[in-house]
């Protein structure tokens, strides 16, 4: 600990240094004035400072406002002659530990020091444990950004908005919705692996860098679209310009940063308008979704700005989506089919009168087919005891159609049971087919393998085992093949073949490439890896010798 004592009279100094020199981890230094004290403590920066009151010039008292300004976290300790009410006074604004009277014994100054030491200890684990608190908080700050995000989506009341504003620190008036798609233009995943790893790491960094362009809340980086929610903190609803050109100073900003993304990247950004009632902020997401999917030629576009242009001819991408939400359902996988059936309700869910009936007609029969599908993918005698379709049960169907969102609502709960049915009825059929691809790569991995030709041998259709590989065993089947291969390039180059003969014996055409997907790998080079193994094999003859 380090200690500052001062006081004007050299007897004092010379009493507490006697008293103090002999005590262990204690480094001492004193002042005879309080300009010296101030000067020392810039300099020593004291743990403790004891101070006279009465000094010539600045006095104690005036020293010790000084110091506690320079140092927020010193020990004061006032040393007097005097019981004076007004230095108690002066002595509580400055956050005095103790007010000493002298004469002052070697027992009192132990004492004091055992309990500054106690009080520094206690300050120092309360500052540690406040660390951690803010620590675990902003660790957790990110899932709740995001957890408040996916609520905004589902639709939160105001209680739920103001709880996540109070977690997050914020206070807002209103906001609105912001989606950017991106699409990788490479068509071939095989041949630019290296090029989709800096892409997706780029995508990563881009939700992290338009986070701090403004406040705003990102959802997680792996989604696409990525949502972001930006908070109005000074709404003027009467003054719709403004409110436009609010919102152009944001996306400004966020188009300026995506220009600088020079990867094989295609940006597309979707904004909806401004509301002020959190529930009506699911309908600004909707509404970003519907601008990402508008027919214009800019990469942005507001939805205000297409609500009055005729309507595309939206029918094939809903069959799209309807075709893949029967897949999954066939299959039973339950996660897909509700990520599908979100991202139809969050395209569809804006549409106007004129297009409802229309829509209605396909939701009826996406919810028949769904049932025609499970029926016949278990082929099981008592289905219809457990998912009874009758006229009354489409009648309560029907009775959502008023608010499309609610039938969305219905219609997803049903195919997610219907689905959930389906998969415990497989029991692990889906794992048994990408098992088999598994053991179909591992023996023709050095063949000129498709994912087509795999995806054809497992009775699957290739869009749907694309996603069902990467899904089971957390890789794509591109990366998977990779990965053999690279495994086996380590055993072949161990066995003595040279880079070219390894390159074509795996499956390559292209020695350079190879070599460059091994670099990635490995860190180094076949050829330089292959000399390691050289020079260990000499070594181990020689020491043989």
């Amino acid at each position: 600990m380090k200690i500052l004592v001062v006081d004007d009279e050299q007897v004092m100094l010379d009493s507490i240094h006697r008293i103090l020199d002999r005590e262990p981890d204690i480094l001492l230094e004193t002042a005879r004035t309080g300009r010296e004290a101030i000067d020392k403590v810039q300099t020593f920066h004291p743990d403790l400072v004891m101070m006279d009151i009465k000094m010539p010039g600045i006095n104690g008292l005036e020293a010790l406002n000084e110091i506690r300004r320079l140092d927020q976290n010193v020990v004061l300790v006032i040393l007097s002659a005097y019981d004076n009410f007004n230095y108690a006074q002066e002595a509580i604004k400055n956050d005095v530990f103790e007010y000493l009277l002298k004469p002052i014994t070697k027992t009192r100054i132990v004492e004091l020091i055992r309990k500054v030491q106690h009080h520094m200890e206690k300050r120092h684990f309360s500052r540690l444990k406040e660390l951690e608190i803010r620590e675990k908080y902003q660790k957790s700050l990110p899932i709740i950004e995001n957890e408040f995000i996916h609520a905004l989506i589902r639709g939160v009341d105001e209680t739920g908005c103001m709880e996540y504003q109070e977690l997050l620190g914020v206070q807002f008036q209103a906001g609105f919705f912001v989606v950017v798609s991106y699409l990788t233009e490479i068509d071939s995943i095989d041949g630019n692996i290296e090029l989709q790893y800096q892409s997706r790491s780029r995508i990563a960094a881009l939700a992290e860098e338009i986070r701090h362009l403004f406040p705003c809340f990102v959802g997680l980086n792996r989604t696409n679209p990525i949502a972001i929610f930006i908070p109005v903190f000074n709404y003027l609803g009467s003054n719709q310009q403004a409110m436009r050109e609010l919102q152009e100073g944001y996306l400004l900003k966020i188009m300026q940063r995506l220009e600088t993304y020079k990867l094989p990247i295609k940006f597309r950004v979707g904004v909806g308008s401004i509301y002020t009632h959190p529930l009506e902020y699911r309908k600004s997401y909707h509404e970003a979704l519907q601008a990402l999917d508008s027919y214009t030629q800019s990469d942005l576009c507001y939805f205000s700005d297409i609500e009055f242009h005729p309507q595309y001819n939206w029918e094939p991408e809903f069959e799209g989506y309807m075709e893949e939400i029967l897949e999954g359902v066939r299959f039973g996988h339950l996660k897909r089919v509700e990520i599908l059936c979100q991202n139809l309700s969050s395209k569809f869910i804006v549409k106007s009168n004129l297009e409802r009936d229309r829509l209605l007609c396909y939701l009826l029969e996406l919810i028949l087919s769904a049932y025609r599908v499970s029926k016949k993918a278990i082929k099981s005698k008592d289905f219809s005891e457990h998912f009874p379709l009758g006229y009354q049960e489409l009648s309560k169907i029907l009775d959502c159609s008023t608010d499309l969102e609610d039938l969305f609502d219905v219609i997803k709960v049903r195919i997610l049971n219907l689905t959930d049915y389906v998969r415990n009825s497989l029991e692990g059929h889906i794992k048994d087919s990408i098992l088999k691809a598994k053991e179909i790569i591992d023996r023709n991995y050095h063949q000129n393998l498709s994912l087509e030709e795999i995806a054809r041998s497992v009775s699957i259709s290739p869009f749907y085992f694309c996603r069902l590989f990467r899904e089971e065993l957390g890789v794509s089947f591109s990366e998977y093949l990779t990965k053999v291969r690279m495994e086996k390039a380590v055993d072949l180059l161990a066995q003595g073949l040279s880079v070219k003969e390894c390159c074509f014996a795996l499956g390559y055409n292209d020695p350079n490439y190879f070599s460059r997907i091994f670099r990635k790998y490995y860190q180094v080079s076949p050829s330089e890896y292959r000399g390691e193994l050289v020079k260990k094999e000499r070594r181990n003859n020689e020491n043989e010798d």
